[in-house]
């Protein structure tokens, strides 16, 4: 679907390049990053300070395979924060079941499995 704004006309290559060029200064001024640096320490920019972290650390991945004999219920203690019930289904794919038990605590041991 392609729409047009009315009375605007297509911007040309070099208007699109005009525009790359003025937000590259822009986000790259001490000004700004000041201004960013400010909002993220005082928890007004959430949502930057994520996307940040994806891009200098990288995105975790957002699905678990496993590949594990079992009944096909894993319990996962995420963060310290939530323990969510996982359902193993028959494509090896780990799907949330339910949020077991919610805590701020951090765990107080951590253990390996090995699976045979």
């Amino acid at each position: 679907m392609n729409v047009q704004i009315p009375d605007m006309p297509p911007l040309r290559k070099i208007d699109a390049i005009e525009l790359q060029l003025f937000w590259d200064q822009f986000f790259m001024s001490e000004d700004y990053r000041e201004n960013l640096k400010n909002r993220i320490l005082k928890g007004k920019a959430a949502h930057m300070e994520i996307l940040l972290h994806h891009i200098v650390y990288g995105k975790p991945k957002e699905t678990l395979a496993l590949q594990a004999p079992g009944d096909g219920v894993l319990i996962l203690n995420i963060g310290g924060q939530e323990k969510v019930s996982l359902e193993v289904g028959p494509d090896g794919m780990a799907k949330r079941k339910e949020i077991t038990e919610v805590t701020l605590a951090l765990p107080e041991k951590t253990s390996e499995v090995a699976i045979d």
